[in-house]
């Protein structure tokens, strides 16, 4: 039987990413696995000062950080973790989202309604979902 720890949900939060969200839920219910919540956010906003680089606080970063943790499943039993990353959305490895200290091998992502598997650990997994 496969053997599944962690289930990735990357959220956009767009009406498209609920269902995905469910089915992620239901997996990680069935398999009594972890559920990743993962959302990537643009850059925070940076300037040059003596020549360095410094982000600008904008509050932004603690913005985020509370939405992404309003996303949580209805059944309180599931174990989660919220992650969120800083990049380009578009060119983001959101299975970072499951690397863990002990370089545990990823298998189940969920977005989008997509169901995806992967046996490469998750800290050079190059697949976005």
């Amino acid at each position: 039987m496969l053997m599944i720890r962690r289930i990735l949900h990357a959220t956009d939060y767009s009406d498209l990413s609920h269902p995905a969200f469910e089915m992620a839920c239901s997996l990680a219910r069935d398999f009594g696995a972890e559920l990743v919540i993962c959302h990537v956010s643009p850059p925070p906003i940076a300037a040059v000062a003596n020549g360095v680089i410094v982000d600008i606080p904008t509050g932004e970063a603690e913005q985020l950080r509370a939405r992404l943790e309003k996303v949580k499943p209805d059944d309180p039993r599931l174990s989660v973790t919220h992650q969120l990353l800083r990049g380009d959305p578009g060119h983001a490895r959101p299975r970072r989202a499951l690397a863990a200290p002990d370089r545990k091998r990823c298998r189940t992502c969920v977005a989008e309604g997509a169901v995806s598997g992967c046996d490469r650990q998750a800290s050079s997994c190059g697949r976005a979902s």
